[in-house]
């Protein structure tokens, strides 16, 4: 192709399968002027556009290559790649009313495109239309049996909708295609009630979060009224005396609980498992700093002192406390405060809840604060939020480091 350009430039041809062969070797810049090349000499050539389009979405430019995929649309409405792509693109970037209008017409040309199926199961399920994605994703079983996250998805609507039986049997039939699937397998012990003791899931953890963000913060401030950032809010101004240096809030989600510690604080650093949430948490302007971490292995690995820290929410996602309290130890400087919450259990120090959430005894969280020589400075019952109708009760303790 080089020499046939050498010979003859504008040979639409030849720049067209120079992108091709750079695009398929990752050389983006390469592959985007050649590109750019065939538009020069067509403007309409709605592979060109596509290939845009794909260069752009490597690139982390999504808006860019939702123009190129719609540019070759609005070209020929039946390019189903360009179709494809463009939902595809919104699928990832959470905009599902969007993909759903793509894929509904994708469906229509293929109603059994396995790949149309999922994606449209996975729209429908995240804005709450759940029959329709049972139908969706009901269907592409009857296609292949054996699709792993389609098993996972149906499994979490039935637990949505208390099928639970159904759902154990959908988790058990995704664990023998998978059988060292740790969430499948850590959703079992929930709802199989074998493993009471079992420690907690990461991962499990992070995709509910990664699901959850963009309605995390309507969803928590209406059903379930949620109380904790008042709470919160509350205690620091009863026990925080002095302005904080740095302050840290471990497991931040979206920064509800972050007003009144950003009042109280120079320096404010938010950690959360989700990158999602995060996004989120950017957006309100309020973190000088947002890290992406697992919690005990940030606790285990930075090097950084805070005067202040806020665990809201987040023990219910721990099984074990003693790494816990052992690395935050380390982590908070002296003088210190710090300020969290915990489910509580009415016998077992700690124990997996049908809800997927633990739940730990106050006298044990009694041992091990004493073992690390926090000392309490004060523990309230409260009503955290609603779930289910139901008022959910947690422990909060502020407790101090000498």
């Amino acid at each position: 192709f080089q020499n046939v350009l050498a010979l003859n430039p504008d040979h639409i041809e030849a720049h067209f399968y120079q992108g091709v062969l750079n695009l398929e070797k990752n050389n983006l810049v390469i592959a985007e002027q050649a590109f750019k090349k065939v538009l020069h000499y067509q403007p309409e050539h709605l592979m060109a556009l596509n290939n845009l389009g794909v260069i752009a979405l490597k690139e982390d430019l999504p808006q860019l290559a939702i123009d190129y995929f719609t540019k070759a649309l609005s070209l020929d409405h039946e390019h189903l790649e360009a179709r494809n792509n463009l939902a595809a693109t919104f699928i990832h970037h959470d905009r599902f009313e969007n993909a759903l209008m793509h894929y509904d017409v994708l469906l229509k040309k293929d109603p059994h495109h396995i790949e149309y199926l999922y994606n449209s199961g996975v729209a429908q399920m995240a804005l709450g239309h759940l029959q329709e994605a049972i139908d969706h994703f009901e269907t592409l079983l009857s296609v292949d049996d054996h699709h792993f996250d389609t098993l996972n998805n149906l499994a979490a609507i039935c637990l949505r909708i208390n099928q639970h039986e159904k759902a154990i049997a959908l988790l058990e039939r995704a664990l023998l295609v998978k059988p060292n699937d740790e969430v499948t397998q850590f959703l079992l012990d929930v709802y199989q009630k074998h493993e009471k003791q079992r420690e907690a899931c990461p991962t499990y953890t992070k995709n509910l979060f990664n699901n959850y963000a963009l309605y995390y913060d309507e969803h928590l401030k209406g059903p379930l009224n949620y109380t904790l950032p008042q709470v919160v809010g509350r205690l620091l101004h009863q026990f925080v005396h002095n302005h904080i240096k740095k302050a840290i809030d471990l497991g931040c989600g979206t920064g509800l609980c972050a007003g009144p510690l950003r009042e109280l604080s120079d320096h404010l650093t938010g950690i959360d498992i989700s990158s999602k949430m995060l996004a989120q948490a950017k957006e309100k302007g309020v973190y000088d700093e947002l890290i992406e971490s697992e919690l005990i292995s940030f606790l285990d690995t930075n090097t950084d002192l805070y005067d202040l820290a806020i665990a809201m929410d987040v023990l219910p996602y721990l099984g074990a406390l003693d790494p816990f309290f052992q690395h935050l130890y380390q982590r908070l400087a002296s003088p210190s405060l710090l300020i969290f919450t915990h489910e509580i259990s009415d016998s077992a120090p700690w124990q997996l809840q049908e809800s997927a959430r633990f739940c730990h005894h106050p006298d044990y969280v009694h041992t091990l604060s004493r073992q690390q020589r926090f000392e309490l400075l004060h523990q309230e019952k409260i009503i955290a939020r609603q779930q289910n109708e139901q008022a959910v009760e947690v422990m909060i303790y502020v407790m101090s480091k000498a």
